[in-house]
């Protein structure tokens, strides 16, 4: 029994030596992974690759962990020229699997290269470190202005008279204030007949530079400035074509020529330009209205009063009942005068406008017919109010007479009662050929010459100047005493 004992005992540790290190190095230990042989990788990225002052810097460090709450990033000591400005941790899909994201955002506060230490990174129960990281700032470039200059043609300037100086104003627009205007632009591109004096650019601010043209026409019915094109600096410039239309002067005498004059020379001068002969119909009932203003208008023309003759016929055609037949021969005086622009007068008659009258007409007809058709019978019995009118034929006349003239004068004369007209501006013909300034000074630039007999629109009053238009557009201001009004 004893020796069948010990062999039952022998074999029982023949077979645990055999059973137990089968288990030890059996696949099923790898079903069961330790804890301390887990790796944790890290995956690093940064954005932009090229970063500037002044503007967010990204650092991302993915952890192939799946819960976030888990992950703990300890950053290194942070440089003082970078700002950490936020930093957030949440969970991403990275390579098929569920990871941990840990987003730092950084701002660099000057130029220069930076570098950060490893970031260590915990997760239960394993640590791992990131790789050092090295980045540059860049400074923030200079914003550089896209300058697009051009020229372009400034004033009111629309017509030049014979021999007269004008001034234009040439604008250059959105040109770089670090770099000198352009100069001599109409070198060699000077019209044959005209004189053309470009003074030194003026700064107007924000890039804006004007250039004064002084310009007197010597020839022809206008002055052409072609187009020009050239090449400052790095901008290719171009300057629109012009043209602007001449007038021919006045003879004008100058003082040193009358005192150097005799008297018949100056009479025979005054007298060149002869009282226009103008023959039309006109209606008989205005014919010896009509013919007593020509000969008044005559007398102030031929003692060399131009421009008063051609205000006080202006102001019969438009006042006058004879004014229509009036109109030709001032279109004649102001062509004498070679006053081109012009226009014809308003007809009002008594300063009235033509409708009013047409209105009384129609309703001075209307009444008659009313009367003639619809008058009573005189064998009706007077006591009839439905067949009779009050007062007679003769009385409804006279009141609907009276209705009509009623209406013409408060249409016509309301305009004078008003204690402040609705229109300041005044119908005024220039006494003599004189420049017109741009502001009310003797000092200031030209805009245009006005010649004598030169019908304006006559504007406010400051110190003794005036402001006047004429038809064409050219515009400024003219001492009072040179305008007469009508």
């Amino acid at each position: 029994m004893g020796r069948r004992k010990r062999l039952h005992r022998i074999g029982l540790l023949i077979f645990l030596s055999l059973l137990f290190p089968g288990i030890l190095f059996s696949p099923w230990k790898n079903a069961f992974p330790q804890e301390e042989e887990r790796i944790l990788e890290l995956f690093l990225d940064s954005s932009p690759i090229s970063p500037m002052v002044n503007t967010p810097w990204t650092l991302i460090i993915m952890v192939n962990h799946p819960n976030p709450s888990s992950v703990n990033v300890r950053p290194p000591d942070i440089p003082a020229s970078l700002h950490m400005d936020r930093v957030r941790i949440e969970a991403r899909m990275f390579r098929n699997e569920r990871w941990t994201q840990v987003e730092y955002i950084f701002i660099s506060r000057r130029a220069g290269a930076v570098s950060l230490e490893p970031f260590l990174v915990t997760v239960p129960g394993i640590q791992a470190e990131t790789d050092s990281i090295s980045i540059s700032f860049r400074d923030t470039p200079v914003s550089t202005r896209s300058y697009q200059p051009r020229f372009l043609w400034l004033g009111s300037v629309t017509s030049l008279n014979m021999g007269a100086k004008s001034e234009l104003v040439l604008e250059l627009t959105d040109w770089n204030p670090a770099l000198d205007p352009p100069s001599g632009i109409f070198q060699g591109s000077i019209p044959v007949n005209a004189i053309i004096d470009e003074s030194i650019p003026v700064a107007a601010g924000n890039g804006v530079y004007r250039y004064p043209i002084n310009v007197i026409a010597l020839e022809g019915d206008s002055v052409n400035l072609e187009a020009i094109s050239f090449i400052s600096g790095t901008y290719s410039l171009s300057i629109p074509a012009l043209r602007i239309p001449v007038h021919p002067s006045s003879p004008v005498i100058s003082s040193e020529e009358i005192d150097t004059a005799s008297d018949d020379d100056l009479i025979i001068e005054s007298r060149i330009l002869n009282f226009p002969d103008v023959q039309g119909d006109v209606f008989f009932i205005f014919q010896g209205t009509h013919n007593r203003i020509v000969s008044d208008i005559r007398i102030l023309w031929d003692e060399g009063r131009r421009a008063e003759a051609l205000a006080e016929i202006r102001r019969y055609e438009r006042d006058s009942p004879a004014g229509p037949f009036l109109t030709a021969l001032r279109s004649e005086m102001e062509e004498a005068l070679d006053l081109g622009f012009t226009e014809n007068e308003r007809w009002r008659p008594l300063n009235v406008h033509p409708l009013s009258w047409l209105i009384c007409f129609f309703l001075f007809i209307f009444t008659c017919i009313f009367l003639v058709v619809y008058r009573p019978r005189r064998e009706r019995k007077r006591q009839s109010v439905t067949s009779s009118l009050p007062g007679g034929f003769k009385g409804t006349l006279v009141l609907m007479l009276v209705i009509g003239l009623a209406f013409i004068f408060v249409e016509g004369g309301l305009r004078r009662l008003r204690i402040i007209p609705l229109n300041q501006a005044k119908n005024a013909v220039v006494l003599e050929q004189i420049p017109v300034h741009r502001i009310p000074d003797l000092n200031s630039a030209i805009n245009a010459w006005f010649t004598e007999g030169q019908p304006v629109t006559a504007g406010d009053m400051m110190g003794g100047w005036r402001y006047v238009e004429s038809v064409d557009g050219r515009a400024g201001w003219i001492p009072d005493h040179a305008v007469i009004i009508y």
